[in-house]
């Protein structure tokens, strides 16, 4: 597997990973699920984290969260993605930088499958009638379509804090070989990408302060077009 250099530009990711490592941080976003009473997300705790971490370093001003991509741009709201929510957009020399987030316990690694009509549909026209993609590839396909709708938009990055532990496969695994990837990912379109993807694609450890936790950073910058 081929890792770049650098981490993409410009996101903060080290401010990020420092924020992560802080503490006993990681262990509350990875932990085992504490009650089954409550719809328990961690990607919010995570958007948290790397939101205010934007912040710092772009100014409450420049950072968007959860607002539909077509009111961000100023265009129609159409077919999909325009309808969509990034999770967090910073603006940046006259750019928007995209990014979604998925976080998983130590003890679930975020297989859901959830998906809206206007996402089957945006499938159904690219001829595509499959089992409904994992979240993970619902993320990477709506990052690519983002880069077309606009010359403003600039970076498109998806980010990821995987603890999994568990006996089956990991998304760390799955982003660190090609066959692994192509045997998780569902639509013709991103398994298109895998070589792609890959490039483009840094795991590293993550390990708390207080050495009551472990994490893999994922993060995979998606490119505007296909080889």
């Amino acid at each position: 597997m081929i890792h770049v250099n650098e981490w993409p530009r410009p996101w903060p990711l080290k401010a990020m990973v420092d924020q992560l490592q802080r503490g006993s941080t990681l262990r509350r976003l990875t932990e085992p699920k504490r009650s089954i009473r409550w719809h328990d997300v961690r990607e919010y705790q995570f958007e948290n984290i790397a939101e205010s971490v934007l912040v710092e370093y772009f100014g409450r001003e420049n950072i968007i969260t959860r607002k539909k991509i077509a009111t961000i741009l100023n265009i129609p709201q159409t077919q999909f993605p325009t309808n969509a929510r990034p999770d967090l957009i910073v603006r940046h020399c006259g750019s928007l930088h995209l990014c979604e987030l998925k976080a998983s316990r130590k003890d679930y690694n975020r297989y859901h499958k959830e998906m809206g009509p206007s996402f089957r549909k945006y499938l159904n026209s690219i001829d595509y009638t499959g089992p409904a993609p994992y979240e993970v590839e619902q993320d990477l396909i709506k990052l690519f379509l983002y880069r077309h709708l606009s010359e403003r938009v600039g970076s498109c990055l998806f980010l990821m804090v995987d603890a999994y532990e568990g006996p089956s496969w990991s998304w760390s695994a799955a982003f660190q070989e090609k066959s692994e990837f192509l045997r998780r990912m569902h639509t013709p379109l991103i398994s298109g990408m895998a070589d792609e993807l890959l490039e483009f694609t840094q795991i590293r450890l993550l390990e708390s302060e207080s050495a009551d936790a472990t994490a893999n950073l994922i993060t995979c910058e998606v490119q505007s077009v296909t080889q």
